[in-house]
């Protein structure tokens, strides 16, 4: 009997010796104890997310985290942690030490944080008690926080440098904006008093422009005045001495007309009779009373003729006079002309070419 429970013992235990072995963990270095808490406080730990993205985790002692996204250590996230120890679930299964995150987790689907040494992952399990289920969590780099904050020092100081480059190179660009406004604006006045000065040009000459052709306008009218006053005065003038002719030619007619009539009696009589005829028509009764009244009608005729003689006189005196008038006119207008042209030599030009035309 002795021996049979020897051999069962020993069979038990080899049995729980090859389970044991089976499930591999007594094998797996887990970082745990002392190891884990210099890890976790004085390390960055930086994993793979399920994105394939790199955030880099820090640990403090107040139980708080910080994760940050790397290698831009800009913060995305953070929360509390606490560290629980490893206990022997049973004979075939022994929990390591572990930690537990409270907030941001990278994406990660479970709380628990299990650290492999070799090779460097995380374990990640969905339940502490069943070993063979987990997601495997890449650690890219562990990196002391002394490192990390000088990497992140530097780079504070390599962003400020940058900042301040570009805040040199943004001033440079301003003032030089500025400068190339300045130019522009130095060059728009300039353009501005030169197209005043070009406009004030242009006006003055439009101004003695309008003033030549305005003298121009008056002195031809005054041309087209003086050579029509001088042709109206020829008209008139050639009027009164078509007039004056016309008239000294009807008194000499009518002075050789009463020459001959008084010279010849019988033309005469006969000129008497028509126009008596004209204003009478009654020839017998002249003839009667013609005898009786010849004598006094005789002196009638010739004190007639007189007076109609005295009025042509004083006709062509008048007209004489007129005829003189006109003439001085005349000489007075020809002398303004001269004096015209004198002053305004091209008066003739214009007045030969527009004789020409």
């Amino acid at each position: 009997m002795s021996s049979f429970n020897n051999k069962f013992l020993k069979n038990l235990i080899l049995i729980i010796i090859v389970i044991y072995a089976s499930t591999g963990h007594a094998k797996t270095p887990y970082i745990e104890g002392e190891n884990l808490k210099n890890l976790l406080s004085s390390n960055e730990i930086t994993l793979k997310t399920r994105e394939g993205l790199a955030h880099a985790y820090q640990f403090n002692s107040d139980m708080t985290y910080e994760v940050f996204s790397y290698p831009e250590r800009n913060l995305v996230g953070k929360g509390s942690w606490e560290m629980y120890p490893g206990r022997q679930v049973d004979v075939s299964y022994k929990l390591p030490d572990h930690i537990y995150l409270k907030g941001f987790k990278s994406g990660l689907l479970h709380p628990y944080f299990i650290f492999v040494s070799e090779p460097k992952i995380i374990i990640n399990p969905p339940n502490l008690m069943n070993p063979n289920v987990y997601d495997t969590v890449e650690i890219i780099s562990v990196l002391s926080k002394t490192k990390a904050k000088q990497i992140i020092n530097e780079r504070i100081a390599k962003e400020r440098a940058e900042e301040e480059k570009l805040a040199k190179e943004r001033a440079a660009i301003l003032k030089r904006a500025e400068l190339i406004a300045d130019q522009e604006r130095i060059k728009a006045e300039k353009s501005r008093v030169e197209n005043e000065r070009l406009a004030k040009i242009k006006e003055e000459e439009e101004m003695e422009q309008t003033i030549f052709y305005s003298i121009i306008g008056l002195v031809l009218i005054i041309i087209v005045y003086f050579v029509h006053r001088i042709r109206v005065n020829k008209q008139n003038l050639d009027k009164l001495k078509k007039a004056q002719e016309s008239h000294l030619d009807k008194l000499k007619k009518t002075e050789e007309r009463q020459k001959f009539l008084s010279e010849n009696l019988g033309p005469r009589l006969i000129d008497e009779y028509s126009k008596i005829i004209k204003s009478k028509g009654d020839i017998k009764s002249w003839n009667k009373k013609n005898n009786k009244h010849l004598v006094t009608l005789k002196q009638f005729l010739i004190e007639n003729l007189k007076q109609s003689n005295k009025g042509l006189i004083n006709n062509f005196k008048n007209l004489s006079n007129e005829i003189e008038k006109y003439n001085q006119a005349i000489e007075k207008e020809k002398v303004s002309y001269i004096d015209l042209n004198k002053k305004y030599p091209f008066i003739n030009t214009i007045i030969k070419a527009r004789g020409k035309s």
